[in-house]
């Protein structure tokens, strides 16, 4: 698995840390999902930090690799919707590695 994440939504509240990636994803430029998502963007330049429509992941920044990132959203829904788009992104990270099954695309959902 090239990428996991741990994340966890409070009410509005996302939060979440790094918990595994691959050194080939250090400096990764961007990986976009579809329009209209909150989390449109998924990169790695600096540290890790869920910005305002991308998630950051490890970076340059090497002895913040286990720095936890967090968001207030406007509402628990659009906080729900985030948590999926940084599930598809994390998806679409790994997707090239056949054995991981579909439930299991390296994001674990603590609600």
């Amino acid at each position: 698995m090239k990428l996991r994440i741990g994340l966890q939504r409070v009410e509005n509240i996302v939060f979440g840390r790094v918990l595994e990636q691959d050194e080939s994803l250090r400096g990764m430029r961007a990986i976009f999902t579809k329009e209209n998502m909150v989390i449109e963007g998924l990169c790695s330049v600096g540290h890790p930090e869920l910005d305002y429509n991308c998630l950051f992941i490890r970076g340059a920044e090497k002895d913040r690799d286990n720095d936890w990132f967090a968001r207030a959203f406007d509402s628990a829904d659009t906080a729900g919707r985030a948590v999926e788009d940084i599930r598809r992104l994390v998806a679409k990270v790994n997707e090239t590695q056949p054995e991981i099954p579909l439930d299991n695309c390296g994001l674990e959902v603590i609600e």
